[in-house]
This record gives C-alpha cells, sequence and structure tokens, in this order.
C-alpha cells in the first residue's frame, strides 16, 4: 500500500470514528481535502482512492490544475483562500464552492459573474471564531446579518459557516455550533428569499484548527477539511 493510499484510509478512518462518536452516519461527512502547494499528481492520487473534493488557497494555482486534471469529471474544487477582486470572474466559472466569503462585496460580485446557466455557487461564510487578527473571517457577531444579505443574491446557494481558528476549544466549539443552529433558524425565517433549504442547523465547517476536536462530526452536512489526504500530515476535522 503507498503512503498515499495509507494517508487517505486513516483520515477516513477518524471521520468514522468521531461520525460514530456523535451518532451519525460517516457517510454523511463529507471529507475535503486540502490540495494546495500539492501537484496535480497528488490530486490524481487521492482521486483514485475515492477522493472528489479538493480545497485551494490561489484561483490561478487551482485553474491550472483543473485544466491538469479535466479528465476527471466529477471533481469537486472549493476555494477555501481569500478572494482577490481580479481573480472573481474566473472563481466563479472555476469553483463548486467558494468557502471565503467575509465581505458583501465580494459574493456579489461572485453572484455577478456567476453564468446564469449554471448551477448556483455554494459558498460559505467565513467567520474568525477566535478573533485573531491573523485570521480572515467576518466577527462572529457580524455573521448572521452577512449569512442573511448573502442568501438573497441570485447564482448563489448558502451552504454554512466556515469557521476559521488557530486553537478550538470547549467554549469556542460551543459558540461556533450555537452561530450554526441560529444561523439555520435566521435563515428559516428568510426562506422564501433564502438561496439554501435550512436543515436545523446550518452546516458548519473548521479549518486551521490546532487539535482536532468531536465537533466537525456533530454539525449537519459537515465537511471536514484533511490535509492528511495529500500529505503526510493532517491538520483539522474530527479525532
Amino acid at each position: 500500500m503507498s503512503p498515499d493510499e495509507k494517508a487517505w484510509q486513516a483520515v477516513r478512518s477518524r471521520i468514522a470514528l468521531a461520525a460514530r462518536r456523535a451518532g451519525r452516519d460517516p457517510a454523511a461527512v463529507e471529507l475535503l481535502a486540502v490540495s494546495k502547494a500539492q501537484p496535480a499528481a497528488k490530486v490524481r492520487a487521492a482521486y483514485a482512492q475515492g477522493q472528489r473534493a479538493f480545497g485551494e488557497n490561489y484561483v490561478q494555482e487551482a485553474s491550472l490544475k483543473s485544466g491538469q486534471l479535466s479528465d476527471l469529471s466529477d471533481i469537486e474544487w472549493h476555494l477555501i483562500g481569500p478572494l482577490q477582486s481580479n481573480k472573481t470572474r474566473l472563481a466563479a466559472a472555476l469553483f463548486e464552492w467558494v468557502q471565503s466569503i467575509d465581505r458583501l462585496k465580494t459574493a456579489e460580485r461572485l453572484s455577478a459573474a456567476r453564468d446564469a446557466h449554471a448551477a448556483p455557487l455554494n459558498v460559505c461564510v467565513q467567520v474568525n471564531i477566535s478573533g485573531e487578527r491573523s485570521k480572515s473571517g467576518v466577527a462572529p457577531a457580524d455573521a448572521l446579518a452577512l449569512a442573511r444579505a448573502v442568501s438573497r443574491l441570485p447564482s448563489l446557494a448558502l451552504r454554512g459557516f466556515m469557521g476559521i481558528a488557530e486553537e478550538m476549544g470547549d467554549i469556542l466549539d460551543f459558540e461556533f455550533e450555537d452561530l450554526c443552529g441560529r444561523g439555520a433558524r435566521d435563515t428559516s425565517e428568510h426562506k422564501d428569499e433564502a438561496r439554501h433549504k435550512p436543515h436545523g442547523v446550518l452546516p458548519g465547517f473548521l479549518s486551521g484548527v490546532g487539535s482536532p476536536r468531536p465537533l466537525s462530526a456533530r454539525l449537519q452536512g459537515v465537511g471536514a477539511i484533511g490535509k492528511g489526504v495529500v500529505t503526510p500530515r493532517w491538520r483539522g476535522g474530527p479525532p
């Protein structure tokens, strides 16, 4: 078994364990493999193991890999890094998901640039949970207002919050889960205007977590970000 195969199976095993502890079906937890700074060959190897969703930080790098892997028709590209305004049109055409919305202007540009005949672009509001200056993302207190505004834009489908924090403790875990729950209730009240269908808990996504926590498996529809799929090191997601 190759190192890539071992890494992928180890990550899936950890997700399955976390899901069972949370009383969830492991198949309901999607793994997002962070492929930034990795060659297309590594992505192809992970794809061969069954991985389909890949996260990239830079639009230009993702565009290059997308071209190199164009024969993989069901691969799914997620933008998890900041979006520069001059890359909006390319991002709107390239990605299935943009998880780094922290300003309404960014969402408005994506909405305007998305092909009207294409499926709505899946987006997440990025939240700086711990308030670190080095992290991007909207403040938790402003997240619901931004989510409500984003949900009303055409050509976008609001899918949840993406939480950014270096370390996640029990208090931050609770606050982020509570934010997701309040987000679902808030957007349910505006469901005629919203572009997503609430499921009781607005999905939450964790990134940059210093020590893995079980929160990812508790949130509905969550995508666990697993860097260990394409590199020897695991960072983030379930324990």
